[in-house]
């Protein structure tokens, strides 16, 4: 019993050394537990109270936008954001991305049509896109997703969208903080959304917002994601749904925004420098994410090919890793249209090669000295061990 004991104790201790892929950064101090015990004294804690009028105010700001509408996770800004274009039909969006999108599309009423990506981006291929509007009837809209911090070509894209007479609503869970050519938002879409979960650059440990020119159209969003009640007149309430933020994620929200241009800067660097050391140092082997000029990137997350991946299998990949010190995953796998229900629906042949080749590394708002090079470490005793 004892020796189970002691096994168990050196086990734990080797996990804690693990670098994780994602580790939040809450900064919590008494500033924010006294937020959180106001709300909880004052029993004010939903239902549009002033932390949430304070957090959509402070979005609006950073991203210099005159509104935003905060709601309770991505997922739900990009359905509500699809109800609100009042239209039917088919929805493009690239099987290279996280189900909640599909899942939007899906309860929003509308039947999705998978595109291929940009082998070196990882996001909706434009050459693509063009295929499918010339081939699709009825194509209301394209969701064109930001990956990993890096957005898709949108002027390529909603130029054939103009054409094809469908919508933009741009999936930018990803991207808060990225910056393409001086701009926080993008005047293509029709809508764009953002996530804040806990895994996302400014975490709130859940949440969303959405963001539209039409400010008619997000005070509709303000009234839909409070069950469609109507402020002034209860007898024109509205068909919605509770998609709203509380309290406590609001001033969570709040608290890492005062601080997250220099948690930005700071995660920004260490990516920037794990990049230089796969490009240099990896024989190759690994080939960072491309970020093009102009994109400014928040780098949500650090993905890189792993091309030998391909013969051994990411798992035999993400577990030598493991080995070495660092948690690695393997994101959007399987992509989309590889599920059950869409079998043999689409051939993607991009899209298949990068899902079943692409690690992520982790990139944390802060970490140590030791922490980068560990990861270091890792990948280059990885790529000697399997890819050599």
């Amino acid at each position: 019993m004892q020796e189970a004991k002691n096994t168990q104790y050196v086990a734990t201790s080797a996990a804690s050394k693990l670098v994780p892929m994602v580790r939040p950064d809450f900064a919590p101090d008494q500033i924010l537990m006294q937020s959180f015990l106001k709300s909880l004294e004052t029993g004010q804690t939903t239902n549009g109270g002033p932390h949430l009028r304070a957090f959509e105010e402070e979005l609006a700001d950073y991203l210099g936008v005159p509104d935003v509408v905060a709601l309770s996770n991505g997922a739900d800004a990009l359905t509500l954001g699809l109800q609100l274009l009042e239209r039917q039909g088919k929805v493009v969006l690239p099987s290279y991305t996280f189900i909640a999108t599909l899942n939007s599309i899906i309860a929003a009423g509308f039947e999705p049509i998978f595109c291929d990506i940009d082998p070196n981006t990882f996001t909706m291929s434009p050459t693509a896109l063009a295929e499918i509007l010339d081939r699709e009837d009825d194509v209301a809209c394209v969701i064109p997703v930001n990956v990993f911090g890096v957005a898709p070509d949108l002027a390529a894209i909603s130029a054939l969208c103009k054409t094809a007479n469908a919508e933009i609503v741009y999936d930018n869970c990803h991207g808060f903080g990225s910056v393409i050519n001086g701009q926080r938002i993008l005047n293509e879409p029709r809508f764009q959304m953002f996530s804040f979960h806990a895994t996302k650059v400014l975490p709130a440990i859940e949440g969303g917002a959405l963001v539209s020119a039409d400010l008619d159209l997000l005070q509709i969003a303000r009234q839909k994601r409070n069950h469609g009640i109507s402020s002034s007149d209860l007898c024109k309430s509205i068909v919605g749904t509770n998609a709203k933020m509380d309290e406590l994620r609001a001033a969570t929200g709040r608290h890492v925004l005062r601080r997250f241009p220099e948690a930005l800067e700071r995660r920004r660097g260490y990516a920037q420098e794990l990049r230089n050391f796969f490009n240099d140092s990896c024989h190759g082997a690994l080939i960072p994410q491309h970020v093009p000029a102009g994109v400014d990137s928040n780098f949500q997350n650090l993905g890189v090919l792993f091309p030998a991946a391909e013969k051994f299998g990411l798992d035999k990949a993400i577990e030598t890793l493991r080995a070495n010190g660092i948690e690695c995953r393997s994101y959007f796998n399987p992509a989309l249209h590889c599920l059950e229900r869409f079998k043999d629906s689409c051939s993607l042949p991009v899209t298949e090669r990068i899902w079943k080749s692409l690690l992520c590394f982790p990139i944390h708002s802060r970490m140590s000295d030791s922490e980068i090079e560990t990861i270091k470490h890792a990948a280059q005793s990885t790529v000697e061990e399997l890819a050599l």
